[in-house]
């Protein structure tokens, strides 16, 4: 059941199965169908409303559970078409119904805050797995939730899911799965209308006493078998039946008629205070003696009800829901008519009245639906600012906000600067940036005029740190100056403020090459964003710690951070969500730079942050990645695509830093490609603008300064020593002051190279020694990959005898030796045909020449079909051919098409 931690965010009845409280049918022949859906892995009941799909679905849950089954239920509404909130839904039925697993409990209390769907899956999957029994999964009325996107995650939950797993679901229409397929491939059952119409000895045994044959007979005709309608009968042959004959001959079978029943034959029985109460109480998906004290004060709610038993084919009690009732849907949708067309003046209020009920609930989710139904945007605003605006995603997750925002005008958010706010940050995690800072100006634009709202002050000011933070704004002097400031003004300040303050902090220090002080303000922030108790702040701390160890050259320490980070991410919101991918991003690239094998996850990774969360250094330091290892590869295509990918992300995020970064490498890919005609353009811009000295007027340039000397340097490598070595100099002596240790080893090894080809070795040998002195600690060993030519420079070496920095130091230099030789080593048409691929990619050509389409191709590699496309399109540029059958026959030509 819901902690205290979800309790805001879910409704418990939703989780509990309908209480039969009518003499059911026995449909054994239903049952034993049904029992077939845990071997098929699907079992889908369709039909139109009152034909008892819940009915038969309740009647399976009490025969499964005494076999020993364990059945969640989740009843789905219009509010769990977003993915998350259905995923969190799914794990809270399963923790109830016994299938228990920490990381599904963590699901349900953080609400899937950062995790992805194939998180959420893996963690359910494990879960039910470690189950000792079957499991099944009950989703009832899943039309009302059924959009394409949980359509799509119910097949791939069907194609995917454990042995011991089976999903049973109810639908008025037939949902949009793959379900022929599904169904051919022995994966599905399916129960239908014919199934369901009651047969004569089933309606006899429905009306639960002796009736004519005669009666019996008419009753089957007018019915149809509709169960509903057979239900209904039996209201009027409890009492004294009269003339039974002419009651039945009114009943009519079909829909369309139902309505008019209700009225005349039901409904019109009742009081006038009865028929008022259905209708009042008819607004809410789900009703108790409390909420219906609320809607209708007038009435002892609790003895109503009661006197209502006799409707008990229409009102159904809900199991395990502390009084809780809801209405058949039919009868539900023809109150919720009669109320419209009765009493349309109260609607309004009766909204308001059960929004107020549900927020002293604490049930916000619904407080704010009904405020929406009410037409209250000023209620809905203050609901979602009490719950804590755009901390909702810190503290339970981005569906959560997004869902609350859903539907508001976009007119009447602009009343309202903490919900503007909120949207920023919305957009922020969504990677739209510029969306973020037209909402965030909105909110300070209306928060000029409420200068005594100190909750508004607060959040304009954390958010805004955090888009500059997007958007690269804190680097320069003037920005450090600011947010010294604003950390000394902050008035009565609180942990997560004084985090966030300190977290715009490291960042500026960071950008101004100031790690001694980055370091000390990202030690403090994060002891406030620990104190404020957010996981994910927590998580970004150990990230933008890794990054100022990474820069430093501190390799050890930073890769202990990213694999921290990585961790933390995995324990609190899964292996596919954003702080994972990139905490991927920043020790893949860590790892090459140490000369180990990449993940083969890298480059989906970088796909997913360039598309949602990331800033400039996770921008910067995965473009490094990907150009330096295509360019050991040789692999052009692939450089100039990552390059122009930098370029739109810089583009559409507005990162000028970005853009310089991508150009500077750009001329290096030119060079290599002896391509210096159009390199020129970019060269000058360089020169123009980074200066040997332009990092002590601006400390913010040291970073491009890095990139653009190497850069300089190539093009003028082989023209003009003086003009290569200039710009190194200056990067030299920056790297030199600041501590940036990783870059002085890439810098020192270009000087080194460019000195001994023009026959200045005792120099370039200083150098060299110097860049050994740095990596060999820290195991920096690719920057070394492109200098084979300072082979002849290494120091000598002897065998090792007692250990310490000096045996370090050898093995380092016997490993670099042993690197160079294989790069000389010459490779077979396959394997160098293969190095132009990554491992994921070499995977999906082998899959499509195996003659897979990119559905299949993407359940065998486990990745999501647009991650397929997306790689497909790589491997068409690098075999350079336009479609599937050129590519096969290309791959095959090669010698690489073996799946």
């Amino acid at each position: 059941m819901p902690t205290a931690n979800t309790s805001r965010w879910f409704i418990a009845s939703k989780i509990a199965p309908p209480r039969q409280n009518v003499s059911l049918v026995e449909r054994p022949r239903l049952l034993r169908i049904l029992d077939g859906a845990i071997g098929h892995g699907l079992g889908i009941v369709i039909a139109p409303p009152g034909f008892g799909k819940t009915t038969l679905l309740s009647q399976w849950r009490a025969h499964a559970l005494g076999r020993g089954i364990a059945v969640a239920w989740l009843s789905l509404d219009e509010d769990d078409n977003d993915t998350a909130q259905f995923l969190s839904y799914v794990a809270l039925a399963l923790v109830s119904s016994g299938v228990e697993s920490g990381r599904l409990t963590a699901l349900t209390r953080e609400q899937l805050a950062d995790a992805s769907t194939r998180s959420a899956l893996e963690a359910i999957f494990s879960a039910v797995q470690g189950h000792t029994t079957p499991v099944v999964l009950v989703l009832d009325d899943f039309q009302r939730a059924g959009s394409r996107e949980i359509s799509n995650l119910v097949n791939e939950i069907v194609l995917r899911r454990p042995d011991n797993f089976a999903v049973l679901l109810n639908s008025h229409t037939r949902p949009s799965l793959d379900f022929p397929r599904l169904l051919a491939a022995g994966h599905a059952i399916e129960v239908t209308v014919a199934h369901l119409r009651l047969t004569s000895e089933e309606t006899r045994a429905a009306l639960d006493r002796d009736i004519p044959v005669r009666e019996l007979a008419l009753l089957v005709d007018r019915t149809e078998g509709w169960p509903i309608a057979v239900q209904l009968a039996r209201l009027l042959v409890q009492g004294d039946a009269g003339d039974l004959e002419e009651s039945l001959r009114r009943l009519k079978g079909d829909s369309g008629h139902f309505a008019g029943y209700l009225s005349d034959q039901i409904v019109a029985t009742l009081s006038a205070q009865a028929r008022e109460f259905l209708m009042r109480t008819s607004i809410v998906e789900r009703v108790s003696a409390e909420l219906a004290s609320v809607l209708m004060p007038s009435v002892n709610a609790w003895d109503m009800l009661v006197q209502l038993t006799a409707l008990n084919a229409l009102i159904v009690p809900i199991e395990d829901a502390g009084g809780y009732f809801r209405y058949h849907p039919l009868f539900a949708e023809y109150l919720r008519d009669q109320l419209r067309r009765r009493e349309p003046q109260i609607l309004s209020q009766l909204h308001t009245a059960a929004s107020d009920w549900f927020e002293q609930a604490g049930q916000i989710q619904q407080a704010v639906s009904h405020a929406k139904q009410a037409g209250d945007w000023s209620r809905c605003a203050r609901l979602i600012e009490a719950a804590g605006g755009w901390q909702i995603i810190l503290f339970t997750g981005i569906g959560a906000l997004r869902k609350l925002l859903e539907g508001f005008p976009a007119q009447a958010v602009k009343e309202f600067p903490r919900l503007c706010v909120a949207l920023a940050y919305l957009a922020l995690k969504d990677g739209k940036v510029r969306e973020a800072q037209n909402h965030l100006a909105t909110a300070e634009a209306r928060g000029l005029r409420t200068t005594d709202d100190e909750e508004l002050s607060r959040d304009l000011l954390n958010v805004s740190i955090l888009v500059g933070i997007y958007e690269d704004r804190w680097l320069t002097t003037a920005a450090v100056r600011h947010l010294e400031t604003l950390l000394l003004k902050l008035s009565r300040p609180d942990n997560l403020s004084l985090g966030i303050v300190h977290s715009g902090l490291f960042h500026a220090y960071l950008a101004q090459g100031d790690f001694s002080r980055a370091d000390d303000a990202m030690v403090i922030a994060s002891k406030f964003l620990d104190r404020a108790n957010t996981a994910t702040g927590q998580n970004y701390g150990c990230l933008h710690a890794g990054v100022s160890a990474f820069h430093q050259g501190r390799f050890r320490l930073a890769e202990s951070l990213f694999r921290e980070s990585a961790e933390r991410a995995m324990v609190n919101f899964g292996v596919d969500s954003g702080i994972k991918y990139i905490s991927d991003v920043l020790l893949s690239a860590l790892l090459f730079w140490r000369g180990q094998t990449h993940d083969a996850a890298f480059e989906h990774a970088l796909h997913h942050v360039e598309q949602f969360d990331g800033w400039l250094e996770i921008f910067a330091i995965g473009l490094d990645w990907g150009v330096e290892m295509a360019l050991l590869q040789g692999d052009f295509v692939r450089c100039h695509a990552a390059l122009d990918r930098a370029k739109r992300v810089s583009s559409d995020r507005g990162i000028p830093r970005l853009s310089v970064l991508a150009d500077a490498k750009r001329i290096r890919v030119q060079c290599a490609q002896k391509d210096f005609e159009s390199a020129t353009p970019l060269v000058a811009r360089l020169e123009r603008d980074y200066s040997e000295t332009c990092w002590v007027q601006e400390p913010g340039h040291w970073r491009p300064l890095m990139e653009a000397a190497l850069a300089l340097s190539s093009y003028y490598k082989g023209r003009s020593l003086h003009r290569a070595l200039s710009p190194l100099k200056g990067a030299i002596e920056c790297a030199r002051s600041i501590g940036a240790q990783f870059h002085l080893v890439r810098q020192l090894l270009m000087r080194a190279q460019l000195l001994l080809a023009y026959g200045r070795r005792p120099e370039a040998g200083q150098d060299l020694r110097e860049a050994l002195s740095i990596a060999t600690p820290e195991g920096i060993v690719t920057p070394f990959l492109n200098a084979s030519e300072l082979r002849s420079l290494l120091p000598k070496t002897t065998t090792p005898r007692h250990g310490g920095a000096n045996d370090d130091a050898a093995r380092f230099v016997t490993s670099l030796t042993e690197l160079w030789a294989a790069q000389s080593r010459p490779a077979s048409a396959a394997s160098h045909a293969s190095s132009l691929f990554s491992p994921r990619e070499l995977d999906v050509l082998r899959q499509l020449c195996a003659g897979r389409t990119n559905k299949e191709v993407a359940r065998i590699a486990n990745i999501t079909e647009s991650t397929v496309k997306f790689h497909t399109k790589n491997i068409f540029s690098k075999l350079v051919v336009k479609n599937r059958a050129e590519a096969v026959a290309k791959a095959r030509d090669l010698g690489i098409a073996d799946p």
